[in-house]
């Protein structure tokens, strides 16, 4: 039988981090969601790759045990259109809701270590999740890329924590002026990383608005 089943896809996850960042370009880091759900008959199922990867993390986290750490087996898959500009100059305009912001976490990394504050284009990022106690994703990192100057805002949308529900596509239609401005006036490059479903629509609908 288990000659005949085909083998699992690869699961694929965004890095969180840069090789100029200060862990060096030995460590990466990347953000999952893991996966739990019930189906139609109750029955309850976990995510094969993500249910794995959270008792690795937890095993680590636990710190020495009698058991050892499995290997990962890991590879990369290019992604030649999404990378920050050549130029460090040049200001980027970044959307990442829930684990959609891992990448640029990576790109605040590598803003900060391409160049001098003087000559640092800035990123503004747009970030969105339920609650900001519990869903708020590198948040001390985020934090810190806006006091050392590699992200000039960072704007959030906790869609939970008020009677409407606010996401980020509505965070871009109040600064819609704001962001025109900086696309089209001033060259900056936009990125949008997270749910291609109604977030994406929804992001492209406050963006078309003001074009």
């Amino acid at each position: 039988l288990l000659e005949l089943l085909p083998p699992l896809a690869p699961r694929y996850y965004s890095l969180s981090s840069s090789p100029l960042g200060p862990n060096g370009p030995g460590s990466i880091e990347f953000a999952f969601t893991v996966v739990e759900y019930a189906t139609p008959s109750g029955a309850k199922r976990a995510g094969l790759a993500t249910t794995y990867l959270a008792a690795i993390a937890a095993a680590v986290e636990a710190g020495p045990q009698d058991h050892v750490v499995p290997n990962l087996y890991c590879f990369a898959k290019p992604t030649p259109s999404f990378h920050l500009p050549e130029d460090p100059a040049t200001p980027c305009v970044l959307i990442g809701p829930g684990t959609g912001v891992a990448p640029f976490v990576g790109f605040a990394q590598h803003r900060l270590a391409q160049a001098d504050e003087a000559a640092r284009g800035k990123l503004e990022l747009y970030f969105g999740c339920r609650e900001e106690k519990t869903d708020f994703l590198y948040r001390d990192s985020l934090e810190a890329a806006v006091a050392g100057g590699a992200l000039g805002r960072l704007v959030t949308a906790f869609s939970r924590e008020q009677a409407e529900k606010i996401y980020v596509q509505d965070r871009l239609r109040e600064d819609g002026p704001h962001v025109a401005e900086l696309v089209l006036k001033q060259g900056a490059k936009l990125y949008v990383c997270g749910d291609g479903g109604a977030m994406f629509k929804g992001v492209n609908g406050a963006l078309v608005r003001w074009k």
